[in-house]
């Protein structure tokens, strides 16, 4: 844990998106202290990867999925430019178990 007796203008509370970005956009009005804080030992908010619920060597994204309100105001827009050329769209459902749902599956028999 870090302490500081330093005096901030703004306190963002969290660093998920919604703080990253209040961040990005303050670093622009440089007469602004701010600092972020985050309780967790990692950044992103609910955005995570995990490895290990599903007993598969293969990474599962929860949490944020795609960027909301992709409009040219949203102040994550210009840190998303490298990417902005690869959009995919595929959907795979699985079951409880983590197998892969197929399109002629019983989705009610594989339920579960």
């Amino acid at each position: 844990m870090t302490s500081t007796d330093e005096i901030f203008d703004i306190v963002i509370v969290g660093c998920g998106p919604a703080g990253m970005a209040a961040a990005i956009g303050l670093q622009a009005v440089s007469q602004l202290k701010f600092i972020v804080l985050e309780a967790r030992n990692r950044v992103g908010g609910r955005v995570s990867t995990d490895t290990t619920t599903f007993g598969i060597n293969t990474p599962i994204d929860l949490g944020a999925q795609w960027l909301h309100h992709y409009r040219p105001e949203n102040p994550l827009r210009p840190s998303i430019k490298n990417v902005q050329q690869q959009q995919f769209h595929r959907i795979q459902q699985f079951n409880l178990s983590g197998i892969a749902l197929t399109a002629t599956s019983n989705l009610l028999e594989q339920q579960y």
